[in-house]
């Protein structure tokens, strides 16, 4: 009796522990750019985020094929001529503005051009796109899921207070558990009054062809458009929480 408490035991112990291991969360070094690899052995997805890139997910491979858009050969490439790809995260505002200018309460703001930090003269895809100001503040992995979480704090940097008056911060965490991505983006105001936030996370997927890849597929979020007006009710209480799931079959 003892002989089988002490073998199931040990197989139990066995399983927890292979479970365990199955998910990886690595801070490492690729092509000089510091990056985080969200690995999950069991499904054949490897996910890397570049947080000094706006930190983005840049590549999301499932048995070694990148079904992510992404036109570079490493990070290193991409650091040099940051484009739109990945899952770029475009804040405080998205897609194109009519003018170098936008409104908030009743109120018009001009965006300061001398700055250097508004693209275009019709502004584009926010402030934050490619920020190097985001801050990892957990790299972790257990049996259920490995994960990274990473914060900007807006209200710290008087150049992007200047061209959006409104103090925020972002938090946000990229988990991969059971092949699948999640990323859950938490804005918090910090202002003593409410104001709209346009925001977006766009997806750029690029579908290999291939007949093994005929089993793939992906799942946007059914609880939220892709581009979300979000209103803070006043400070320190106002919250979106939004998620993108990307699963994918097994494509062996």
């Amino acid at each position: 009796m003892m002989s089988l408490q002490r073998t199931a035991g040990a197989l139990l112990l066995s399983a927890m522990m292979s479970h365990a291991q199955n998910y990886k969360a690595q801070q490492i070094v690729d092509h000089g750019v510091s990056i985080v690899r969200l690995s999950d052995a069991a499904h054949g997805v490897e996910v890397s985020v570049a947080p000094g890139i706006g930190n983005r997910a840049y590549e999301m491979k499932v048995h070694g094929k990148n079904i992510l858009y992404f036109p570079f050969a490493d990070a290193g490439e991409f650091q040099k001529r940051p484009i739109m790809c990945g899952i770029p995260f475009l804040v405080p505002w998205a897609d194109l503005l009519n003018e170098p200018a936008f409104w908030a309460n009743g109120k018009k703001y001009l965006f300061n051009m001398e700055l250097g930090n508004v693209r275009g003269n019709m502004p584009i895809h926010g402030l934050l796109v490619t920020s190097p100001l985001w801050r990892v503040t957990e790299v972790t992995a257990d049996g259920r899921s490995a994960r990274v979480s990473s914060r900007l704090e807006f209200w710290k940097y008087p150049d992007l207070m200047a061209q959006w008056p409104f103090a925020h911060e972002y938090e946000m965490t990229y988990s991969l558990a059971d092949g699948e991505l999640e990323v859950k983006t938490t804005i918090s105001n910090q202002a003593p009054r409410r104001c709209r936030w346009p925001s977006d996370i766009t997806r750029s997927f690029k579908f290999p062809t291939s007949r093994a890849m005929s089993g793939w597929r992906a799942f946007p979020p059914a609880c939220m458009s892709s581009l979300a007006s979000i209103i803070f009710p006043q400070a320190k209480c106002g919250r979106s929480i939004s998620r993108i799931h990307c699963r994918c079959a097994d494509a062996r």
